[in-house]
């Protein structure tokens, strides 16, 4: 964990560089770092960089530099690790625009790094701005590299905009509004309507008064937990704008206008919470907006291209790859701009007072002449030093050169970014559809969530249902036996030819057709169904090849051997299935459009669009209401011929 604070030296810039390069405090100079400038004549290279800024008069800008602290909690960071967290600090934040002396001192009993640097930077000779912006981006940066680094940080999940004594308030439980807050938005986001949230948050433990609106209604609702002392009130003052009663419901309302966006931004609902498990209508709607979120996960996966588990998680580990590979280019590119930027820095300090110098080698009086520009000439000796030192040919010195390399540096970095952005965003999306299915989908079979345990009494019940589903899907299969040789194996004979189940695995899938195939796998499903190895069932196009009629009666049996507190999901594109005697509510259907040049995949309940009993699915599916058929219109020159 490390600690920031930040503040402006006025006049005595060089006794903060004197004091923070103490010998006794850094090792004997050990951890001592410097950019465009070195800690002896650092004064001198800010004095140069400030008086040619555009508004060095200004009397708002009277900062000559800015002293910034990171402390480390003690005993969690070694004295080279901190100075390498302060160097990666700098850099990031001042990006090789300003000159900057780093220390790390090691005298105290936790280790904490200074960074002076100028106020004014060596590019556009513009003044850094101390706000409050820049000060939560050194925040944020510094919480970053805590990360990276393994280390605590103060904030966590990303957020911003605390101080420690408000983050620790906010950890204590003391802090009721802060949880408050955070109960509201979190039941914001995954309720449908005013109602469903104050259900939500009463089986939260909230009572909840004042709640309704009208002419009698009191102004303010009012929210009170059993560890609240009394109720706090949904106003601007109390908890903010945003929670009160009107505003409340104005976000659910909004949220629910953009149905576009899909459902896998959501994560599941955790129906074991103790709140959930005691309450049958929340179980209900939780199953509910689980059933949504699964489904449009699943088709969002395919969205991507990607057709199962195992291409998802593929793609994963090629995205983390290909941001780690981005990153290093970035990385790299960053440090080569810094150091033609800090040529570029000394090129014109050499450029600029090389008159100076060739005023006082020529001079008659040299000792006088030094003493008045001293600080010139010593700037320029520097500037020569680091030059001739970096393979620098002064005779062909070109500052444009070196501008012209640094833009074509900063214009790739934005290239990379703008891939690294890219990443990142479609990485983001596939681990939350990852968590998502992860919680019900094996990695090696996710069409059906769990296999079946081999048990004794389970092969009896696969071998039986083997024989009924395999017989019917193919009569050329004369037997499935159970195999007296090998562990867990079933073995299916046609004529000569043996086909292999080996602990729930089809291994030999190339000699048999496609529905067959297929129907092995349905046996196997049904088995699990039929021994309750799960609470959650996933049946995606496993009816493709399979004729209608029996994927109609496999479905019945598969709806009889559910149970009260289980769940199926069933995948089908055979229209055939809207003819069964099942609530609309059971109908779910995935509606693919293109917004903004990203397809989207909402989850779409019949029940939400055909509200009376009266209204037929198939009619309503054959109009194309839920805008679930394909567009088939590049067919028609097709069949138009030449």
């Amino acid at each position: 964990m490390a600690v920031t604070k930040i503040h402006g030296i006025k006049t005595t810039v060089d006794k903060a560089i004197e004091y923070i390069c103490n010998p006794d405090k850094t090792d004997q100079n050990l951890y001592i770092s410097s950019f465009a400038c070195s800690p002896e004549t650092a004064v001198l290279d800010f004095k140069y960089t400030l008086d040619h800024t555009h508004d060095c008069r200004d009397p708002h800008n009277t900062n000559k530099a800015f002293h910034l602290i990171q402390a480390f909690s003690p005993g969690e960071v070694s004295y080279e690790e901190a100075h390498q967290i302060g160097r990666e600090l700098a850099d990031r934040l001042l990006e090789g625009k300003y000159s900057y002396v780093l220390t790390t001192h090691t005298d105290k009993g936790h280790v904490h790094n200074h960074l002076i640097f100028c106020s004014a930077d060596n590019i556009t000779f513009s003044h850094y701005h101390d706000c409050k912006k820049n000060y939560w981006k050194i925040r944020n940066l510094s919480d970053t590299l805590c990360q990276e680094h393994n280390l605590s940080t103060i904030m966590p999940n990303g957020k911003k905009g605390m101080k420690y004594n408000e983050w620790a308030a906010n950890k204590s439980e003391s802090s009721k509004k802060a949880q408050l807050r955070k109960d509201i938005n979190q039941t914001i986001r995954i309720v449908s309507t005013y109602s469903e949230f104050l259900t939500f948050m009463e089986a939260k433990g909230y009572e909840i008064k004042n709640a309704e609106f009208g002419e009698n209604s009191r102004k303010y609702i009012t929210f009170r937990s059993p560890d609240m002392s009394r109720p706090v009130r949904g106003s601007a003052k109390s908890l903010g704008k945003n929670f009160t009663k009107e505003r409340i419901k104005e976000r659910i309302e909004n949220k629910l206008q953009r149905t576009a966006i899909s459902s896998v931004r959501k994560k599941l609902i955790d129906t074991n919470a103790p709140n959930i498990t005691g309450n049958i209508g929340l179980q209900k709607w939780a199953n509910k907006e689980n059933l949504k979120i699964v489904s449009t996960t699943y088709g969002q996966m395919l969205t991507h291209n990607l057709h199962n588990f195992s291409e998802l998680e593929s793609r994963i580990t090629l995205l983390h790859m290909q941001q780690k590979e981005v990153n290093t280019t970035v990385v790299s590119l960053e440090s080569q701009i810094r150091h033609l930027r800090e040529l570029l820095k000394y090129a014109e300090q050499y450029q600029k007072n090389k008159i100076y110098n060739d005023h006082y080698k020529s001079s008659k009086d040299s000792d006088r002449y030094f003493r008045k520009y001293e600080s010139q000439i010593i700037l320029f000796a520097g500037a020569e030093h680091i030059l001739q030192e970096n393979g620098i040919d002064l005779k062909q010195l070109n500052t444009n050169k070196l501008q012209a390399q640094i833009s074509e540096l900063i214009s790739r970095k934005k290239s990379i970014n703008t891939q690294y952005v890219s990443f990142r965003k479609e990485m983001k999306e596939l681990e939350l559809i990852h968590q998502n299915l992860s919680k019900y989908l094996k990695p090696d079979d996710p069409e059906i969530e769990k296999s079946l345990k081999l048990t004794g009494a389970n092969k009896s019940i696969l071998l039986k249902t083997l024989r009924a589903v395999i017989g019917t899907l193919d009569p050329t299969l004369q037997d499935v036996s159970l195999s007296k040789d090998l562990k867990d194996t079933f073995i299916i004979r046609r004529g000569g030819t043996e086909i292999i189940i080996q602990e729930g695995k089809l291994l030999n899938r190339e000699i048999l057709s496609s529905g067959t195939a297929e129907g092995i796998d349905v046996a196997m499903f049904l088995a699990a169904m039929a021994t309750k190895e799960s609470s959650f069932y996933y049946c995606d196009e496993h009816f493709s090849y399979i004729q209608s009629d029996i994927e109609k009666r496999i479905f019945g049996i598969m709806l009889d051997r559910i149970g009260d507190d289980e769940q199926l999901i069933f995948t089908t594109h055979n229209t055939d299935m809207l003819d069964l005697n099942l609530p609309k509510n059971s109908y779910v259907f995935l509606c693919k459009h293109l917004e903004e040049g990203i397809y989207q995949v909402p989850a779409v309940f019949a029940s939400d669009v055909l509200k009376r009993n009266t209204d037929s699915l198939r009619c309503a599916v054959e109009n194309d209401v839920f805008d679930s058929l394909p567009q088939d219109s590049l067919l028609n020159e097709l069949e138009m011929g030449d």
